[in-house]
């Protein structure tokens, strides 16, 4: 039997934010720029331009599902695996950061929760 992980955004709807959602995707956005900013290319050396990146990819990953007759949710892990293909200047071979990045905005919703 495939065992299979099923997630709920419960923010927003059960458990309120003392922000406004955008200001979680600008805390993960800060925090890479913080730790990575000498791996980041120079276009995406700006927090505001990894936010925009980032929107950018869920659009695209939503529209995607939406087009196969999906409900357009995606996995958070996708889309932190996708801004690490773009924004870094190397890949990050045999690396995996998108997990850490998904802790890391988990710790803030819950702060602001």
């Amino acid at each position: 039997m495939d065992k299979k992980l099923i997630s709920f955004d419960i923010w927003d709807t059960i458990i309120k934010r003392r922000c406004h959602p955008e200001e979680i995707k600008l805390f993960t956005a800060r925090y890479i720029w913080l730790k990575y900013n000498n791996q980041i290319k120079e276009k995406y050396k700006d927090i505001y331009q990894i936010l925009i990146k980032r929107d950018n990819i869920e659009a695209d990953f939503c529209k995607e599902k939406e087009e196969k007759g999906l409900d357009g949710e995606y996995r958070i892990l996708d889309v932190f695996n996708e801004l690490q293909k773009c924004i870094f200047i190397n890949e990050q071979e045999n690396i995996d950061i998108s997990k850490e990045w998904v802790r890391i905005e988990i710790e803030q919703e819950k702060a602001v929760s």
